[in-house]
């Protein structure tokens, strides 16, 4: 009779020290109201982000994303200190970057061109200077 336990007898989890039983707290859920309206987006970071992802006139489009970047980003902080719900960080932020990076490119395309197009009046001048002294 060994293998019964006797009623009194404390089990494993009521022998513990009471620091180390986990107490289970009741889940709680609390609801949030969302508001299904969105705020409006900002028309200047949408034209920057359009302006700098498609080059529709090189590097007047890229400038143009430049500034409407940096005008949307003036109306966001504005609307912002006011209170006034306006979306449109995102585009922004696409917009500038993406100006910034592709007129970069344009810069180094044109460095790079400008370089071959010296190389090559360097070089064009050297045969025109050998072919007008006669050999000797």
């Amino acid at each position: 009779m060994a293998s019964e336990k006797s009623i009194n007898e404390p089990t494993q989890l009521q022998a513990l020290p009471q620091a180390s039983v986990v107490r289970r707290w009741p889940i709680v859920s609390t609801v949030t109201t969302v508001s299904s309206v969105k705020p409006p987006v900002d028309r200047c970071a949408v034209a920057s982000a359009i302006c700098g992802l498609t080059a529709i006139v090189p590097v007047v489009s890229q400038l143009a994303g430049v500034v409407l970047g940096v005008i949307a980003f003036r109306r966001l902080a504005r609307a912002r200190r006011a209170g006034q719900p306006l979306a449109g960080w995102a585009w922004a932020v696409i917009g500038l970057v993406s100006s910034i990076f592709v007129l970069l490119c344009w810069i180094l395309v044109v460095a790079v061109l400008g370089g071959v197009l010296w190389m090559f009046a360097k070089t064009s001048a050297t045969l025109d200077h050998a072919l007008v002294i006669p050999f000797r």
